[in-house]
C-alpha cells in the first residue's frame, strides 16, 4: 500500500505546485502516468521500487487522485488530502508473522491456519 500512497501524493503535489506557480497547468491522471513511467523514472533512480508492484494498482492510485483533485478544484469536495487515503475494499487483519497484513474479502476463498 506504500507504493499507491506515494504515487497518491506525488500526482497532488504535482498538480498543486503547477496551480501554486502560476502555470495552472494540469496534468491529468493519463498524462501523469506517462510522466511517471517515462520522465520521472530515468530522473529517479533511487524509487525504481514504484515499479515492483502492480501497475494496475498504481494506475487505480493515479486515478483515485484524479478524481479527488478534480472534485475540489470543482468545489464538489474538501481539500485533497496527501496523508490519508481511504481503503476501497473490505479487508481483514490476519494474525501471523505480520500482523499488519491486510487481505481483501473474496467470495468462496478460506484461509489456511497451517503454514504450507
Amino acid at each position: 500500500m506504500g507504493v499507491c500512497r506515494y504515487v497518491y501524493n506525488l500526482f497532488i503535489a504535482t498538480n498543486l505546485d503547477n496551480y501554486r506557480n502560476g502555470t495552472h497547468e494540469y496534468m491529468s491522471g493519463y498524462d501523469f502516468s506517462k510522466w511517471l513511467n517515462n520522465d520521472y523514472r530515468k530522473s529517479n533512480s533511487d524509487k525504481l521500487w514504484i515499479w515492483e508492484v502492480s501497475s494496475k494498482a498504481v494506475k487505480k492510485a493515479i486515478m483515485n487522485a484524479d478524481k479527488a483533485y478534480k472534485d475540489f478544484m470543482k468545489g464538489r469536495k474538501g481539500f485533497v488530502s496527501t496523508t490519508q487515503q481511504s481503503e476501497r475494499f473490505n479487508g481483514r487483519t490476519v494474525q501471523g508473522e505480520n500482523p499488519d497484513v491486510r487481505l481483501g474479502t473474496f467470495q468462496g476463498m478460506r484461509l489456511c491456519s497451517e503454514k504450507i
